[in-house]
């Protein structure tokens, strides 16, 4: 894929970074989107060529915010 094919796969997703274990066929990407909807999409246009596990997390202080609202802190 040029450059541009790449961007062009996954609108509404940063990607951060991909990295490759060609020898056991495996690697992983880390992303960032406001829109799960757009990251799905993109796990969907490699449906057919790839196992995709999409691992939801988040950052520091959106993990203490949750936390605090559902501790009623």
């Amino acid at each position: 894929m040029s450059d541009d094919d790449d961007a062009a796969d996954h609108p509404g997703v940063t990607l951060v970074g991909r990295w490759h274990d060609i020898v056991a066929g495996q690697g992983v990407s880390i992303c960032e989107s406001d829109d799960l909807a757009a990251v799905q999409g993109w796990a969907f246009n490699w449906n057919g060529a790839l196992n995709i596990e999409i691992r939801p997390v988040l950052d520091d202080d959106e993990c203490k915010a949750m936390l605090k609202t559902k501790l009623g802190l």
